[in-house]
């Protein structure tokens, strides 16, 4: 058997107290294949990327290309999610079956909204 040096000793006694330190079973050792050729390497499955692509909350194109432009110019929330809370927040502001409104009274809901952000120093 050959006489392994004082490194390889070393590097053999490492691993084997970080196996016992995880608790982990000792790694098997490699697998040759069968014509004596180099060792073989499986590519381990990857979990699919779970980034989304767009908001949580499904919104219109229109709108979602809207809102992606103004934050873009006017960086007024650090994070979609901040951006989602502070949407979140004015709608729980409005009474309920507002989103019921007809197009006359949404309108109507908007430019009174506009005119109380803008008697307090908001401009659009």
């Amino acid at each position: 058997m050959k006489q392994r040096t004082a490194a390889e000793q070393q590097i053999e006694l490492l691993r084997q107290m970080k196996e016992s330190k995880a608790g982990r079973q000792p790694l098997p050792p490699p697998q040759r294949l069968r014509d004596g050729g180099p060792l073989e390497r499986t590519a381990a499955p990857r979990p699919p990327r779970g980034k989304a692509k767009g908001p949580a909350l499904p919104l219109g194109q229109e709108t979602w290309r809207l809102l992606r432009e103004r934050q873009a110019s006017t960086r007024e929330f650090r994070s979609r999610r901040e951006m989602g809370d502070w949407a979140a927040a004015l709608l729980l502001a409005l009474p309920p079956g507002a989103h019921r409104l007809g197009e006359e009274a949404r309108a109507e809901l908007l430019t009174r909204l506009r005119e109380w952000a803008e008697a307090r120093g908001l401009r659009p």
